[in-house]
């Protein structure tokens, strides 16, 4: 079990080919669009994000990835994809959709933790949806220097529930059992719960490229009062890193509300911040340049400063 290579060597910007950042590696998990793992090693610190777009359901991660890296200061970057995720898994491929339902998020966070174990020095995680929820699971269980959490999914303890969250989550919501199903999205989705302030242009691209996902893992994450011990649960005092959150105030499936009672968790610990007018996809699209900026601030004021690739 483990996180396994699927693009290597391949460069976000060849203008950065010449940075002093050492290593870029990232981790596109989607969940449903939801998760992206980036990880850059700048002066003995790695950048370790996991999750952007949300895997939930999309597997967008070459282009889509690549481009909001670019928006980065890094020099390589290598495309990573979890155990069962990505190519075969399709509607005819019943085998490999039955690998992809067994796994869930106990074993996403093994995966991720044993790939940051295996790093040189101690990363920053950065985690989006799903993948937030994740990064979080793993940060307290692992030394990190900070944790970077963008629309993230609910942990046990905050209700991920709402009128908008079930419409998102549409037909999905009616699998049974949904802990051995596979949940996949269409247009209809997106358009209302993941990239509802996007351009039209954009939510087909998402819709286009959306593959499956664990119903496992959605169960786990939508269900933990069903669990005597909630895989979801995050053990937030076991979290000494610097925390912030970034939450879209038009975000459907992972509501603002979602990000205020997961900070509440921190207890005054996680710095919030609310983006007006922004929807779930807070890791591409119009808001990418407004996060970057939040995230880069933060960083730096903790002391943490990435080098930024001058304009050539």
């Amino acid at each position: 079990m483990g996180v396994d290579e699927a693009v290597n060597g391949r460069h976000a910007d060849d203008s950065l080919a010449h940075s002093n950042l050492d290593n870029l590696y990232t981790l596109w998990r989607l969940f449903g669009a939801s998760d992206c793992a980036v990880a850059a090693n700048a002066g003995g610190k790695i950048w370790h994000s996991h999750s952007w777009p949300h895997r939930v359901w999309c597997e967008a991660p070459s282009v889509q990835a690549l481009a909001a890296l670019r928006a980065l200061p890094v020099a390589d970057a290598r495309l990573l994809q979890l155990p069962h995720w990505g190519a075969g898994i399709d509607a005819a491929n019943a085998l490999a959709q039955q690998q992809l339902v067994s796994y869930g998020v106990e074993d996403y966070v093994r995966s991720i933790q044993a790939y940051v174990n295996s790093l040189p020095v101690t990363p920053i995680l950065i985690g989006h949806s799903m993948g937030a929820l994740i990064s979080q699971l793993v940060a307290a269980r692992t030394n990190v220097e900070a944790l970077v959490l963008i629309s993230s999914a609910p942990p046990a303890g905050v209700n991920g529930w709402s009128w908008s969250v079930m419409r998102a989550f549409g037909r999905n919501l009616f699998l049974f059992p949904l802990w051995k199903k596979v949940t996949q999205i269409g247009i209809d989705n997106v358009r209302y719960g993941i990239a509802n302030t996007e351009t039209n242009s954009v939510q087909e691209e998402l819709a286009r490229d959306a593959t499956y996902e664990s119903g496992r893992a959605s169960f786990e994450i939508g269900m933990p009062f069903l669990f005597r011990r909630p895989p979801t649960k995050v053990n937030t005092q076991a979290i000494n890193c610097p925390v912030l959150m970034l939450g879209g105030t038009e975000d459907r499936i992972t509501p603002i509300g979602i990000q205020r009672k997961t900070a509440e968790l921190y207890q005054g610990r996680a710095r919030l911040i609310e983006l007006p007018g922004v929807c779930h996809w807070t890791v591409g699209g119009n808001a990418l340049p407004l996060v970057k900026q939040h995230i880069l601030k933060w960083l730096k004021q903790q002391g943490i400063e990435l080098p930024v690739q001058s304009a050539a």
